[in-house]
């Protein structure tokens, strides 16, 4: 996604203990645009407050976010604002996916 220029978001149900330990523990972390956790807008997914978040911090809407997610109501509830998702079962599905849409070669 980095070679292509494409925006990449967390966006997680976490806590702040978690994302510290995240942080320390792997360098990867740092490397995406911006972080939407759940508890700094006391909002959980799949709260539509919490997507809402994921809108404005993006300037993105509808089509124009990709969301991938491992739970089906996580991913139902992207799916009703227009988002493209894609359930995380393997990573080899979600790389299959990812191909299709154009994201990954």
């Amino acid at each position: 996604m980095r070679r292509k220029k494409i925006p990449t978001y967390i966006f997680s149900n976490t806590n702040e203990l978690a994302v510290g330990h995240i942080r320390r523990s792997y360098p990867f972390f740092s490397g995406f645009d911006g972080y939407i956790l759940s508890y700094q807008h006391q909002a959980m997914k799949p709260q539509a407050r919490l997507y809402e978040v994921v809108e404005e911090m993006t300037k993105r809407r509808e089509a124009e976010i990709i969301y991938l997610d491992d739970r089906a109501e996580n991913i139902a509830a992207g799916a009703e604002r227009g988002w493209r998702v894609i359930l995380q079962e393997t990573p080899e599905r979600s790389r299959a996916a990812l191909k299709k849409v154009g994201l990954l070669d």
